[in-house]
């Protein structure tokens, strides 16, 4: 586990935060049956995340719900405002 966190631009009220990790699959993130991670006050971001090849974080309409695990990111529509992807980076410990 490791931890991952960003800053979102733009966000109105009621609108939420969906983070992936991709490894084989693009696995919803944090695991622990928590669907969203809490945009703060200042606009940032952290949630923990299992290791991934990729990452994406998802700016939802309060209505929209996530699946567990996908093929595909959801697109831009049907309640995701916006969508971010990274590439993991390597860490100064080798991982």
């Amino acid at each position: 586990m490791d931890r991952i966190a960003g800053r979102v631009n733009g966000a109105k009220p009621g609108q939420r935060l969906v983070v992936f990790a991709h490894s084989d699959v693009w696995w919803r993130e944090p695991r622990q049956g928590q669907l969203f991670t809490e945009i703060r006050g200042d606009s940032t971001w952290e949630t923990p995340t299992h290791f991934g090849i990729e990452y994406a974080a998802a700016l939802v309409e309060s209505g929209y719900q996530p699946a567990f695990t996908s093929d595909t990111l959801p697109q831009q529509g049907g309640g995701v405002v916006a969508i971010a992807v990274a590439q993991r980076t390597k860490r100064s410990r080798g991982q």
